[in-house]
C-alpha cells in the first residue's frame, strides 16, 4: 500500500507530463515556446485625421467621433481629451503648449488656453464642413472647406468672418506664411494666393493639370489635398494619383514631380522643415527628401502599413510624427528615416492580411 504522501508525489508527477505533453501539443517541442507575434499598440481603432505638435514633447492626435489624443511624453502615455462632440474632427493646430485650435465638419472649431484639459465652441459663423486650419500667431488664423468656404480670425478665434464667396469645390488645405501672404489648394485643382490677407484672390493654374482646360471633352484637374511654402516662393502642392507640384516663383509656374516616380495613390500631406521633407498618402505611402524637397524618394516599408496615412507635423527636423486609417500613430526620431508604429495595425502582425482596406 502506498502511504498518502507517496500517493500525492505520483499525482503530481502525473500532472507535470501531463502539461507537458498538452504544451508540446500547441507549441512544438517540449520545452521550446513558439515566439508570440509582435504586440498591436492601441492608441485608438478609429481613424485619425490630423496630427500637432507643442514644443517637443506635447502631441495631440484628432479624428473620427470628436476624438482627441494628448501624449505629454513624446508618445510614452496618452489621454484622451473631452472635445465636447461626436463629429469628425478634421485638423489641430498649436501656436504654443497651451494655445491650441481643432476645426471639423458642420462648421466646428474648438480652442483651447490649458493644452487641451479644456476645449471650447467658437461660433466659426458657418456650418459647412471646415478641412483644415493655419495660424501664424496666436491671434490671426485660417481655416477652410467645403463649398469654397474660407474663414479668417484676427482675436484667436472669437469672431470669424467669411473671406471669400461660395464656389462650388472643395478646399482641402491651407497655408499662411505671415499674415498677408497665404495659398489655399483644392479640388479641381484649384490654387488660389493672397498677398492682402485674402481681401482679394488670384488663381494659379500650374500646366500640368490644366492641360485641356480649353477641351470641353477634355480631363477634370486632380484635386489637391496639401499645400506648403517656406517662404513667399518656394511651395509645394500634392494631391490624387500622385500629384506633386514645386514652384520657384510665388506659383507662377510649377515644376511636376511626381510624374517621374510613377504613383498612383493620393498625396494627402506634405511637411518641410530645413533640408528635410516628408510626405504622406493613401496605400501606407510615404516619400522623404533631403535636398529641402528639390527631390523625393518613395520609402517603401519604412511604415509599414498598408492602410491611408493622412496627416504629418514635426516639432524640429528629427521628430516627427504620422497618424492615418484605423488609428495609426507613427513617430520618429531620425528625421524620418526610420518609423515606429505607436498604434495601429502594421502589417508586421499575422492579422493585418484578415483586415478589410
Amino acid at each position: 500500500m502506498f502511504k498518502q504522501s507517496q500517493i500525492q508525489k505520483i499525482n503530481i508527477t502525473v500532472s507535470c507530463l501531463l502539461l507537458l505533453f498538452f504544451s508540446a501539443g500547441c507549441k512544438g517541442k517540449i520545452g521550446v515556446t513558439a515566439k508570440p507575434p509582435p504586440r498591436m499598440y492601441k492608441i485608438t481603432a478609429s481613424n485619425l485625421h490630423g496630427v500637432e505638435t507643442g514644443g517637443l514633447n506635447h502631441i495631440w492626435a484628432v479624428g473620427a467621433y470628436g476624438s482627441i489624443f494628448h501624449s505629454p511624453d513624446r508618445g510614452k502615455n496618452w489621454v484622451r481629451q473631452v472635445s465636447g462632440t461626436e463629429d469628425l474632427l478634421c485638423s489641430a493646430e498649436f501656436v504654443t503648449e497651451s494655445r491650441g485650435w481643432i476645426c471639423g465638419i458642420y462648421g466646428l472649431v474648438l480652442n483651447t488656453d490649458d493644452g487641451g484639459n479644456n476645449w471650447v465652441r467658437q461660433d466659426s459663423g458657418t456650418k459647412e464642413h471646415l478641412f483644415d486650419l493655419c495660424f501664424v500667431s496666436e491671434t490671426n488664423g485660417w481655416a477652410v472647406g467645403n463649398m469654397g468656404t474660407t474663414i479668417h480670425t484676427s482675436d484667436g478665434g472669437k469672431t470669424w468672418v467669411s473671406k471669400r464667396k461660395p464656389e462650388d469645390a472643395n478646399f482641402n488645405a491651407v497655408c499662411f506664411i505671415d499674415e498677408n501672404t497665404g495659398w489655399i489648394a483644392g479640388e479641381f485643382g484649384r490654387i488660389y494666393h493672397t498677398t492682402d490677407g485674402g481681401d482679394n484672390w488670384v488663381q494659379q493654374k500650374p500646366q500640368t493639370l490644366f492641360v485641356n482646360e480649353n477641351d470641353p471633352w477634355g480631363d477634370v484637374p486632380l484635386a489637391l489635398y496639401g499645400v506648403k511654402f517656406i517662404d513667399k516662393r518656394m511651395g509645394w502642392v500634392v494631391g490624387m494619383e500622385g500629384v506633386l507640384l514645386r514652384t520657384e516663383d510665388g506659383g507662377k509656374t510649377w515644376i511636376d514631380l511626381g510624374g517621374s516616380l510613377n504613383m498612383k495613390d493620393p498625396l494627402y500631406d506634405i511637411k518641410i522643415t530645413g533640408e528635410r521633407g516628408w510626405i504622406v498618402g493613401g496605400g501606407g505611402t510615404y516619400l522623404l527628401s533631403e535636398d529641402a524637397g528639390i527631390t523625393w524618394k518613395q520609402m517603401k516599408d519604412k511604415i509599414k502599413t498598408r492602410f491611408w496615412l493622412h496627416d504629418i507635423s514635426f516639432s524640429d527636423r528629427m521628430n516627427g510624427w504620422v497618424v492615418g486609417a484605423r488609428g495609426a500613430v507613427v513617430k520618429t526620431e531620425d528625421g524620418g528615416k526610420t518609423w515606429t508604429m505607436l498604434s495601429g495595425l502594421t502589417y508586421d502582425v499575422p492579422e493585418f492580411g484578415l483586415v478589410d482596406f
